[in-house]
């Protein structure tokens, strides 16, 4: 087991506290989110660490050394050059070879990563398996069961258009997920399935969604299950290329 951590971006959001370093480097509480990432990792008996790196990315080589964080755990390092005009989809693109080595925790460099959680990705009894939000409890609940409480319904039809769109892109992808060495299109269309079928039924919502109708049509013109990977993986690559397209990061 390994992980790989994005850090190549600028974190221009953050303002000036990315404005000399990257956001794995910010300090909370007296610890920078990459120290606490590796503390996490150690807990779970994590041993190997890939950090793509790009935007201020000798500081933290720099700091990585000055603190001797790479003798506690084994650290390699890939490169974005690109990151100014790339997004983390390409930032993975690059770290690919590493994906098919061993199977795989991944990091985003700007969350807090409590030790529990990673020890129960690692611990998972399915080959795949993803950390969601709160949020999508209710979309859970509809999948299972084919029921929308009315009170969800009402929640969902109450977001405003940025809320939803959150909501919608947090359906789609997540921060910190386990994958596989092998990439696993048929499970990750039949996920994209279910969520389209799940927002269709939040009436008079979806045309909140950026590029939903996009999204739709691929539906439209994909299995409605698929079996095999190579059933799948032309309708996923254009959700993905969609989703790069109205700025979202989707990863499945």
């Amino acid at each position: 087991m390994q992980a790989i951590m994005l850090a190549a971006g600028k974190g221009t959001r953050l303002g000036k506290y990315t404005k000399n370093n990257t956001k794995c480097m910010l300090d909370v509480y007296g610890k920078t989110l990459l120290e606490r990432a590796i503390d996490a990792l150690l807990e779970a008996n994590i041993n190997k660490f890939i950090l793509v790196l790009g935007y201020k990315g000798n500081n933290v080589k720099k700091y990585i050394e000055e603190k001797k964080l790479n003798k506690k755990i084994s650290i390699e390092y890939v490169y974005n050059d690109k990151y100014d005009i790339t997004n983390n989809i390409y930032s993975l693109y690059l770290a690919r070879d590493y994906l098919a080595k061993d199977d795989t925790i991944l990091l985003e460099s700007d969350l807090i990563y409590d030790t529990s959680i990673v020890k129960e990705l690692v611990n998972s009894q399915y080959e795949s398996a993803a950390l969601i939000e709160e949020i999508m409890t209710a979309a859970r609940e509809y999948y299972e069961n084919d029921v929308l409480p009315a009170s969800e319904r009402a929640r969902f039809q109450s977001l405003d258009k940025n809320e939803l769109a959150i909501a919608w892109h947090d359906a789609m992808y997540t921060d910190i997920y386990e994958c596989t060495s092998q990439a696993d299109y048929a499970r990750a269309w039949n996920r994209f399935v279910n969520y389209i079928c799940f927002y269709a039924h939040i009436d008079g919502d979806t045309d909140k969604v950026s590029g939903y109708s996009d999204y739709y049509d691929v539906y439209m013109n994909g299995p409605v299950y698929a079996e095999t990977d190579d059933e799948a993986e032309p309708y996923v690559d254009e959700v993905v290329r969609i989703a790069a397209n109205n700025g979202a990061q989707i990863q499945f």
